[in-house]
Formats: C-alpha cells, structure tokens, sequence
C-alpha cells in the first residue's frame, strides 16, 4: 500500500509498506512523528484488552509531558474499538497482530519515539507508583549508562488462589537479587513498563527499580471466579508470545 498524508476532516492515513503497513488513526491531533524536548512518548502495547490499558493511561495523563500512543495489534473486541474510536488518545492500528514487540517491528518507534521512549504491556496496574516515577526512571538511565531501566513488579501479594504463584515467585525472584545502587536491581527486562535509552551502545545495560516504583501484574491476580470479560476475551483470542497468557489458557483449559 503506497503511503498517503490524510485529508482532513478524515484525519487518516496509511504509514509504511508491505509486512510492516501501519493504519494510523488520528484521534485527536495528527501524529507528525515530532517530539518536544521535554516530552517523551509512551507506547502501550494492545491487544483486546481495555479494562488495563484504559486505566494505565488515566494514570499516566497525570504526568507532564508524556505523549501517550496505543499500537493495537489488530483487536477485534467491540468495545476496546469504541475505546479507541472515542478516547483522547493517539492510536497506531495494526492490519495483524505483531505480538509483544510489535512497537518496533511496525516501525511506530522508529518514526514517533524521541531519544528517550517508554514501551509497556498493557496489563500492569500503576496506580500505587509515585507520579514522580519517569524523573527516576531518567535519573537511573543518566546513572547507570543505561540502555533501559523499568518498573519492578510486585510479588508478595500474589495471592494463594493464583494458580501459577509457585512458578511466578521462583522465576521473578530472580530479578530482586543484586542491587546496582541504591535504587535499582541488575535484572533483565522484556516488555514490562521501561523507559528506553534510543543511542544507547549495550541493549544489555537493563535495570528494575526498586519500591515503591514496582508494578502490579494483572494476570497474576485473576483467578477463575474474578476473571473480567476481556480477559477472558484476550484469552480466547491471544497468540502464544504471552508466555504467563499460555499458562493460564492451560490452567482453565481455554483453547
């Protein structure tokens, strides 16, 4: 498909070619690719999911400066879709579902993104972290020389019932081990809310920050009997690069 600028008041366009074609839909202003110095982009990751993402972007409207751009993998639930065709978000529109990394793969990073950018999934829960958690992100990037440095997620409150805590705990308690200063872990992180260095040199240089900056995972809470629709949804719905998502499906037997 050959790119095209949109003609308003359509306020639509298409971005890019072949495997990597992008819809793009201007919610409320046109995505120009220009970032302010001060500003800085947020990417959540969708895919049939609203419930999560919905509120992770209230919270985030509460923080200066940060641009907010939801790249949707190609959902197909009514209402995550009226969600988008009503918010006051900017919201890159997939023609397939790209996964967990779909941000890059479809290029919305490449051509959005400042030198500093967050990517998140979009089913943490950060209501509980201080507002001023994108100053310490930025501080823990200056001083560690960082190429990415992250929420934590929180793992003392998984409950019993959650089906897979013994696996969860075993696996997360990996990454609250060796402290790099005061503030921040040594530990690994995939696509868990981080904040993303673009000229970084070593995509190794990885960091999770300590409390209070720690993220609830939302799966990790859901059990059979709270379970919400779109979960559920996602579930039925969702590939296999959710490796937790897998497991639940397993778990409740949902194929």
């Amino acid at each position: 498909m050959k790119s095209y600028e949109p003609d308003w008041p359509d306020r639509c366009g298409i971005v890019g070619e072949g495997y990597e074609c992008v819809l793009v839909v201007y919610i409320t202003f046109p995505i120009d690719g220009n970032q302010t110095m001060e500003q800085i982009t947020v990417f959540i990751n969708s895919f049939n999911l609203l419930t999560w993402p919905r509120k992770m972007a209230t919270y985030l409207e509460q923080i200066p400066n940060l641009r907010i751009i939801f790249v949707d993998n190609n959902s197909n639930y009514p209402p995550l879709l009226d969600f988008f065709n009503n918010c006051p978000y900017e919201v890159v529109r997939l023609d397939k579902n790209l996964g967990h990394r779909a941000p890059w793969t479809c290029g919305a990073v490449g051509k959005y993104a400042g030198d500093y950018y967050i990517v998140t999934d979009p089913d943490l829960d950060l209501t509980s972290i201080p507002l001023d958690v994108i100053d310490v992100l930025m501080e823990g990037m200056n001083e560690l020389d960082a190429f990415k440095c992250g929420l934590s997620l929180e793992i003392n409150d998984i409950p019993e019932s959650c089906p897979l805590r013994d696996k969860i705990i075993s696996w997360e308690n990996n990454f609250w081990r060796k402290k790099a200063n005061t503030r921040f872990f040594y530990a690994d992180i995939d696509t868990t809310f981080a904040l993303y260095n673009k000229h970084s040199k070593s995509s190794r240089s990885q960091y999770r920050a300590d409390r209070p900056y720690t993220a609830l995972h939302m799966p990790w809470y859901v059990t059979e009997e709270n379970m919400e629709e779109d979960f559920l949804y996602y579930l039925m719905t969702a590939n296999d690069c959710s490796s937790w998502g897998k497991l639940i499906r397993g778990k409740y037997g949902i194929y």
